[in-house]
């Protein structure tokens, strides 16, 4: 699916949203970039804070670029950052993976920091898979939206 491995792209947005890494024994932590056709939207979520990140991802095929990313404080409810940050756990089994189910739509960068562990993957339109982990990321979609 993807020429670069998941954690190359995370560390892209990272690098040029200026998000450092967080330390192993830092707090549950997960980035989750959503590119779409026409934007690059972005949500950074702990604990004690929320971001909302807009990027500049480019991507024609055959080389791909994050050329920047702008991240302000966001009204997320704390209620909304525990129910995501449940499925930190889980979703940190899906590390390393690539995966999608059809062309076009919009792709998810998700990096994780959980158990004193880095995680990432990424996927595509989730939500058009039937398997038990586009399942999984199809909540934490719906998450973001509540």
């Amino acid at each position: 699916m993807s020429r670069w491995p998941p954690h190359e792209f995370l560390a892209a947005f990272d690098h040029a949203g200026g998000l450092k890494t967080s330390p192993s024994d830092a707090e549950p932590e997960l980035r989750l970039w959503v590119a779409g056709m026409m934007e690059t939207k972005g949500y950074i979520i702990s604990t004690g804070r929320a971001l909302d990140c807009h990027a500049l991802y480019r991507n024609d095929g055959l080389k791909a670029s994050v050329d920047s990313a702008h991240c302000a404080a966001s009204f997320m409810s704390g209620e909304t950052r525990h129910s995501i940050l449940t499925l930190v756990g889980e979703l940190s089994a899906l590390n390393g993976k690539s995966w999608g189910c059809a062309f076009g739509g919009y792709t998810l960068f998700v990096e994780g920091f959980a158990n004193h562990q880095r995680f990432s993957f990424l996927v595509s339109n989730p939500s058009l898979c039937k398997d038990a982990d586009s399942q999984l990321v199809t909540r934490l979609v719906g998450a973001l939206g509540s």
